[in-house]
């Protein structure tokens, strides 16, 4: 990856998240009207790890636990690593159609990624969730 960037583990570093990947991705041929989705994404992504990885003592956040944000773009395409050292945990195995808010089951974050990405890879490596994220642009394709 030729870009990276680590922030602790909380809603409130979403933001820079963001600025972060946009910043790359359109300097590496992402067009711009085409970063919102991949921003809602990686939102998506971000929020459940925020959510489900790391407990909360006292519903507290633990300044130790981070994210990090790796990318490289070129050419309009993009790929993304997101790594916690959170609990195990492979959303992608237990995700739904998308549906299951109707039952309350939840899903629709896992499947906004899945369509608006090409390729979602999840894998444990000892003890970091990794989780990879192609997109290639529309012009790119």
């Amino acid at each position: 990856m030729s870009a990276s960037i680590e922030r602790t583990a909380s809603l409130d570093s979403i933001e820079e998240f963001k600025a972060f990947l946009k910043s790359e991705a359109v300097a590496g041929g992402v067009p711009e009207l085409e970063m919102g989705r991949v921003t809602l994404a990686l939102e998506e992504v971000l929020t459940s790890i925020v959510y489900h990885a790391y407990p909360k003592a006292d519903g507290r956040i633990n300044p130790r636990h981070t994210i990090q944000l790796a990318c490289k773009a070129k050419d309009g395409q993009l790929l993304m690593r997101i790594v916690d050292k959170g609990k195990p945990f492979n959303a992608l195995a237990d995700a739904g159609s998308g549906l299951d808010l109707l039952g309350g089951g939840g899903g629709m974050g896992i499947y906004l990624v899945r369509k608006i990405m090409d390729k979602v890879q999840y894998e444990r490596i000892g003890d970091f969730n990794v989780l990879r994220l192609l997109y290639t642009s529309k012009a790119a394709r």
